[in-house]
């Protein structure tokens, strides 16, 4: 399974704008995307029904998404 495509998918439409704001809600503690919880999941549904079908959890992928925005931590 190529989890490169979820960062991608995801990095094609961030938002830069929205990403300050939800970033200023947090007290600037964590950084994000901008992405609206509705439009995150529509771009992992796919991934995340071939993940579960795996019945394995991918450990580097779960990693590789806590060093990333906090719209990949919700994804992990």
């Amino acid at each position: 399974m190529d989890y490169s495509v979820v960062f991608e998918k995801c990095g094609v439409v961030a938002d830069p704008e929205r990403a300050v704001k939800m970033s200023a809600y947090v007290r600037n503690l964590f950084p994000f995307l901008g992405l609206p919880a509705s439009r995150r999941r529509g771009l992992s549904k796919e991934f995340l029904c071939l993940a579960r079908k795996q019945r394995v959890i991918n450990w580097n992928f779960v990693n590789m998404c806590w060093e990333k925005e906090c719209e990949f931590q919700y994804l992990a």
